[in-house]
């Protein structure tokens, strides 16, 4: 939507330009011939006839492989001047189809699906129904896509009478409602009013009169208010129809009547005119019948309606033969066949029922295609929910593992770190005995009592302090579990043993081998060779760091 929006405005910006700019792009076309552009120019905003006529001639000459943007406003206004002004529907295709083209080529969407919607709506009225279906549903994805509203109402009632002509009445019933949905939706008074003509005409289509001339006669009421007198006069004509199909001719005659004063261009002339005559067949006045339908044809056949017209030959074939006229009758049987040779009509049905088929095959595929990635989305969502729940049980799993090892590790440094406090309870016991036992002797082999005295006190005091002071003085070189040097240097390497967690204790604390020597009761080169191990344990080996530098971050 982002790059349509920067596309239209970027042509919008084109056309903005000072003219100087225009003149200067378009005289580099080869073979443009600027006094005619300027002549087009010129009489733009006051003969549009001659305006188109200038414009024809700029574009016979060009280069035909020219695909510049700036000629496609030039395209479009002859198409639309031929279907518009002159009625040359196969003429107003074929500036249409090269405004497309450049369309296409610059890369400009919205003005392409415009374009194709423009062409549907001609191919319409040249009875190319399979044409109609192809150019206005590839439009119509565009329009839906990016949510242009009214443009895509457009397209749904060109669909409606699309499928209406193939007799899917469903279909063309579906399209139809969308429309007016859409219309009230909008709160567009001309376009509600055009839903309840069309939903009239499906009516009318459905053999339903009663429904059909209420709608109509409600669409007549609201139209007055709008005062958009094109839609009066369609909607009278219309209206016209439904009494004389329904047997109300004086009604009928009423309603054209009303229509005569909003008559404008030759397609509304010709209905009027068309319906005169059809109104009085059913009323068996036959002569007042040719007229009416000589008038019609003569307003048809200064445009290309040829299938309207070969409709209303075919009803001056009936009369004449009715009246034993059989020159006249077939005079105008001559014309039904001539223009049944242009047409083509039967294989032209059989065109629009394959471009139906093809459309529907196309969107079945479409939605198969759309099935099937949405299946393998789910697929690999399901296939990455797995892992995703295999990768997090494996987590779990490990996690759980490591930590049951962490407190069988804990367990087992708790187990070991009492039998070092157990060995070193006893040792101290054991050396307290032997000191309070020696003194014991001195004091007895001494003669002095005040020196038996001081003894006996000082035996007293190693006794009380046993269990207390020599104790904690001892224990602040065994491992704290808890403490955050232990912590940090456990996580970092759980696989250290409890003696090897003890030294890293010692030399943290900055004990030297001799001190630490004598705690433990190993030997100095015991020690070294501790040391040594760790070193290589830590990682460290080979390098300058010493043991006390490289602890320290652990504190």
């Amino acid at each position: 939507m982002f790059v349509q929006t920067i596309l239209i405005m970027l042509a919008a910006s084109l056309a903005a330009r000072p003219a100087e700019d225009t003149l200067t792009v378009i005289s580099g076309i080869n073979g443009a011939d600027m006094t005619l552009y300027a002549l087009y120019r010129d009489y733009a905003g006051n003969d549009r006839d001659k305006s188109m006529e200038y414009a024809e001639l700029f574009l016979s000459r060009i280069d035909t492989s020219s695909m510049n943007p700036y000629l496609a406003p030039l395209y479009t206004d002859l198409s639309d001047w031929y279907e518009n002004d002159r009625y040359k529907f196969s003429t107003a295709i074929h500036y249409r189809t090269s405004a497309l083209d450049i369309y296409g080529k610059a890369g400009d969407r919205y003005r392409e699906a415009q374009s194709r919607y423009i062409l549907a709506r001609l191919y319409l009225k040249t009875g190319q129904y399979h044409k109609t279906l192809r150019y206005v549903t590839e439009a119509t994805e565009y329009f839906e896509k990016y949510g242009y509203t009214v443009e895509m109402m457009e397209c749904y009632e060109l669909l409606g009478i699309v499928y209406e002509t193939c007799r899917d009445y469903s279909k063309s019933d579906e399209y139809f409602q969308a429309y007016a949905t859409a219309a009230r939706e909008l709160r567009d008074s001309t376009r509600i009013l055009i839903g309840l003509n069309n939903s009239a005409v499906f009516a009318s289509l459905t053999g339903d009169t009663t429904k059909t001339i209420k709608l109509l006669t409600e669409s007549i009421s609201l139209s007055r208010r709008t005062r958009d007198s094109a839609l009066l006069c369609n909607l009278y004509i219309n209206t016209a129809a439904a009494y004389a199909q329904a047997g109300h001719y004086g009604q009928a005659e009423k309603y054209l009547d009303s229509s005569r004063i909003l008559l404008d261009g030759l397609d509304m002339y010709g209905q009027y005119w068309l319906q005169y005559g059809d109104l009085y067949m059913k009323t068996g006045d036959n002569t007042r019948a040719v007229q009416a339908f000589k008038n019609a044809a003569s307003y048809y056949s200064q445009g290309e309606f040829d299938q309207t017209l070969k409709s209303i030959y075919a009803s001056l074939n009936d009369i004449y033969r009715s009246m034993g006229d059989t020159a006249r009758a077939y005079h105008y049987l001559q014309n039904m066949y001539d223009i049944e040779q242009n047409l083509d009509r039967e294989d032209m049905i059989l065109e629009l029922f394959k471009a139906q088929n093809e459309i529907e095959m196309s969107r079945e595929q479409e939605a198969m295609k759309i099935s099937r990635s949405r299946q393998q989305i789910l697929i690999l969502s399901a296939l990455f929910v797995i892992i995703l729940v295999s990768l997090a049980v494996a987590f779990v799993l490990r996690r759980r593992a490591f930590d049951i090892r962490q407190k069988e590790m804990q367990v087992e440094r708790d187990r070991e770190i009492s039998e070092i406090k157990k060995n070193q309870q006893f040792r101290t016991d054991k050396i307290l005995r032997n000191a309070i036992d020696r003194l014991h002797t001195l004091s007895e082999e001494s003669r002095s009592t005040a020196l038996r005295s001081r003894i006996n006190s000082i035996c007293d005091d190693l006794r009380a302090s046993k269990d207390a002071d020599a104790w904690k003085e001892i224990e602040q070189y065994i491992p704290d579990a808890n403490s955050t040097f232990f912590r940090n240097l456990t996580a970092a390497y759980p696989n250290l043993t409890v003696n090897e967690s003890r030294l890293c204790v010692f030399l943290n604390r900055n004990l030297s081998t001799k001190q630490i020597s004598e705690i433990t009761r190993q030997s100095p080169e015991s020690i070294n060779v501790a040391r040594t191990r760790l070193r290589k344990k830590l990682g460290i080996t080979g390098s300058d760091t010493s043991m006390q530098e490289f602890l320290r971050k652990y504190n």
